[in-house]
C-alpha cells in the first residue's frame, strides 16, 4: 500500500513539473509581449506629450541620440523610471513590487 501511494505522488509531481515546463515558453512570450506593448505605449505618449516642442524627436534628446556609439538597431532596456514614466505613482509602485521584478 505504501509503495503505491508513494508511486502515485511521484507520478503527480512528474506531471506537475512537465506542465510547468510546457507552459514556461508561453508565459515568457506573454511577459515579453506585455513589455513591448508598454514600450510602444510609452513611445506614443511621448510623441503626444512633446508634439508642440520644436526640434523634439521621440527617443532622442532634442535630436541627439542618447547612445551615440551604439548602432541604430541596438536596444537598451529602459530603467524602471523610464518604463513607468507615464503611470501614476501608485501604479508604478505596484508594478515595481510585483510585476517588473519578474521580467
Amino acid at each position: 500500500m505504501y509503495f503505491r501511494s508513494v508511486r502515485r505522488q511521484y507520478l503527480r509531481k512528474v506531471e506537475d513539473y512537465d506542465g510547468r515546463i510546457a507552459l514556461e515558453p508561453l508565459l515568457t512570450a506573454e511577459r515579453d509581449r506585455a513589455f513591448l506593448k508598454q514600450l510602444k505605449k510609452n513611445f506614443e505618449d511621448e510623441k503626444e506629450l512633446m508634439k508642440d516642442v520644436p526640434g523634439w524627436e521621440v527617443g532622442t534628446l532634442y535630436g541627439e541620440p542618447i547612445f551615440k556609439t551604439a548602432p541604430k538597431d541596438f536596444h537598451m532596456n529602459p530603467t524602471i523610471n523610464e518604463y513607468f514614466a507615464q503611470s501614476s505613482p501608485k501604479d508604478t509602485e505596484y508594478n515595481y513590487l510585483f510585476a517588473y521584478k519578474n521580467c
